[in-house]
């Protein structure tokens, strides 16, 4: 894996429920860190979401090794172009430890589903 491949910057979150005194919760993502990482679409499929039709994009995300990343985290990718802000986010479905050598991982990832 070529370093100069990593081309997206991209942002790991993460889930956080906070509580209130009446029981209730509110939920977020809060932002871990942000890193380079190289992303490639692999297969897009439609599916039918609550009568309604949505694309679901699979990509193959890889990024240098980190330990604390779980399959409960998000990813986040923001990219301006002529002006215009375009958004994407990943909910990470499987990660990988390339060959266990831990210098990068690959994640396997959807956009356009909820996370």
């Amino acid at each position: 894996m070529k370093i100069g491949s990593m081309r997206h910057r991209i942002t790991i979150q993460r889930y956080t429920a906070t509580y209130d005194d009446a029981g209730g919760s509110s939920i977020a993502w809060s932002n871990v860190s942000d890193i380079y990482a190289k992303i490639q679409p692999s297969k897009v499929q439609e599916s039918l979401f609550s009568e309604q039709m949505r694309e679901v994009t699979s990509h193959l995300i890889t990024i240098r090794y980190r330990a604390d990343l779980s399959h409960k985290d998000r990813l986040f990718h923001s990219v301006t172009r002529n002006g215009t802000t375009f958004t994407r986010t990943f909910a990470i479905k499987g990660i990988k430890d390339v060959e266990n050598q831990h210098r990068f991982i690959q994640i396997a990832a959807e956009e356009g589903v909820p996370t």
